[in-house]
Order: structure tokens, then C-alpha cells, then sequence
């Protein structure tokens, strides 16, 4: 069952193929070659209609697309007949802007199937991104995809003590940015009181950068996988004085809304 990925040959020619069985192995072993065809290739568009391509064995697919720097996108598999993994890169343009696969990737994974979805990816730079499917081993069939655009993040404000606020997500992979400002040796507690997604959210604080202004690239002061409707903290005491984010992860393409509390303990 073992197979080679794609071989182009570099020169016309003879080519040997030799067995060498490791140690005192004996036995016979069934050969085929067989010719891969071209690459599948073709563009697929932010927000455009989804797009399915088909291979077969050490076939690949190479799909391109035009994005811009800042630009937010994510990428889904719809649906998948393949019957394996699918090991998805996404590729950055060249330094000219030009479509490359040496330029390094925003994004690589080895096990897609059906349903699977980037984080937001937020492009480095203008030009042509190529996304490549390489299916695994001797899979063969098809899958479904789609790129999206992510709208900004929602944000907002919520105040120690003060009213409670609901933070909604519109978008799969859009994520919610509430800040507050906290002093040093402070006891809070943040509550969910309800919650319209379908499942649990991530939830997050993160703590202010050194000069007190708000960073989420400073280590968290709390942070879980599994807020639902009615989900606390409990008491969180802060170590600096500044200005806290509160960031709400809703995982795949879930959406909604969740109603907040920050209390003073």
C-alpha cells in the first residue's frame, strides 16, 4: 500500500527502480507505475460562488485568488468525497504580487475533510494567494470549497459594576472585543447571564501591555473553552492597573450573541 507523492522526471532516459529489503527480509513485492495528469487548477474568489475540484491518486489542486493587505478572509470545505485526509496549504504571493509556493504559507494543515474551516486569516500583503490541496496517500475524489470575508471584529466597552452588554456575532469566524479598566489588586468576576450560539464560546481576558494601554499579546488573565448561557469566571484579581480585553472566540462557523456581566467582588 505504500506509494510515492508526484515524481516529475528531470531527464529522458532509462530509470531502475531497485528493492532493497531491509535485514533478513524475504518475500515479493507487486510494482505499478502509472502516469499522474497535470495539476487541477483554477481561481476561486473572496465571496464568490463555492468551488469543487476533483483528483486523483498524487493529483493536487492549485487555486488562486487576488487579496489585498489587511484583507480578512477565511476558508471552508463544504463538503468532501475524498476518501482520507487532505493535507490544505495556503501560499503568500511572490514579492512581486505573483501567484508562488516558495514564498511561504499563511495557513497548513494535514487532516481536512468535510466541514473544516480556517481561523481568520488576515492577508500580510497585495497580491495572489494559492491555496493547494495535496490529498494524502492514494485518496482520491473531491471537495467543496468556499472563501469568505470576515468583517471586523465587533467591539465595545463594559464597565466594573455597571450594566450588563450584549456583544453579537454575524459572520463564521468574526469575533467579539470588549475592554475595561481595571486598577491594581482589583476582585471582578465576568458572567454570562444568556446566549444565542448553538454551542460553548471561547472566552478570554487578557491582560494590559506595560504601559496600561489594552494588548491581547501580553499572556491572559483568564481564559476557557466552554461558556455557555449561564458560565462565571469567578473571582479574577488583577495584577496591574490598565485597560482589559475581553475577547469572545465563537469556534467554526458558529454566530450570535452573548449578554454580559462584569462584576465588582
Amino acid at each position: 500500500g505504500n506509494l510515492t507523492d508526484l515524481l516529475t522526471l528531470p531527464v529522458a532516459g532509462i530509470y531502475t527502480i531497485v528493492l532493497n529489503p531491509e535485514g533478513a527480509a524475504i518475500g515479493s513485492m507487486t510494482l505499478q507505475l502509472f502516469s499522474v495528469p497535470p495539476d487541477v487548477t483554477g481561481p476561486i474568489t473572496v465571496d464568490g460562488p463555492p468551488v469543487t475540484a476533483t483528483t486523483t491518486v498524487s493529483q493536487n489542486v492549485s487555486l488562486t485568488f487576488g487579496g489585498s493587505l489587511g484583507q480578512r478572509v477565511s476558508l471552508q470545505s463544504t463538503s468532501s468525497t475524498y476518501n482520507g485526509w487532505v493535507d490544505v496549504f495556503i501560499y503568500k504571493p511572490a514579492a512581486d504580487g505573483s501567484a508562488s509556493t516558495s514564498n511561504g504559507v499563511i495557513y497548513q494543515t494535514c487532516c481536512w475533510g468535510s466541514g473544516n474551516l480556517t481561523d481568520l486569516l488576515i492577508l500580510p500583503a497585495a497580491g495572489t494567494y494559492t491555496i493547494v490541496l495535496n490529498p494524502e496517500g492514494a485518496a482520491t475524489g473531491s471537495m467543496t470549497l468556499q472563501l469568505f470575508s470576515v468583517p471586523p471584529d465587533a467591539m465595545g466597552t463594559i464597565t466594573v459594576g455597571g450594566p450588563p452588554v450584549t456583544m453579537t456575532t454575524t459572520s463564521p469566524v468574526q469575533n467579539a472585543s470588549l475592554t475595561f479598566s481595571g486598577s491594581l489588586g482589583q476582585q471582578v468576576a465576568l458572567q454570562s447571564t444568556s446566549t444565542t450560539y448553538p454551542g460553548w464560546i471561547n472566552v478570554f481576558i487578557y491582560k494590559p501591555a506595560a504601559d496600561g494601554s489594552a494588548s491581547t499579546s501580553n499572556g491572559a488573565l483568564y481564559q476557557s473553552c466552554c461558556w455557555s448561557g449561564n458560565t462565571s469566571t469567578g473571582v479574577q484579581t488583577l495584577p496591574s492597573t490598565g485597560t482589559y480585553t475581553i475577547l469572545l472566540d465563537p469556534p467554526g462557523m458558529m454566530t450570535g450573541g452573548m449578554t454580559l456581566n462584569l462584576l465588582s467582588q
